[in-house]
């Protein structure tokens, strides 16, 4: 299965992200969320907080390459 990553910041957060990852849990895609939000996401397989310190980041983008999509709602 096919996963994605969604990085996603509550200061930039706004409700159709959630029409996105609905649609690509309903087509078969496995999604992932980094967050630095308390909510829990209804289609998501794996939620990891995360309070974006870049120091931590860098860590993370060792994994991006094991992802088919990663999809952002901030400058990074």
């Amino acid at each position: 299965m096919k996963k994605v990553l969604f990085i996603l910041q509550k200061k930039h957060y706004t409700s159709q992200l959630m029409s996105y990852i609905k649609t690509l849990k309903l087509i078969g895609y496995e999604i992932h969320i980094f967050t630095d939000m308390e909510d829990e996401f209804e289609y998501c397989d794996k939620q990891q907080k995360c309070n974006f310190n870049i120091l931590r980041l860098e860590n993370y983008t060792r994994k991006i390459k094991d992802y088919y999509m990663v999809l952002c709602n901030s400058k990074m």
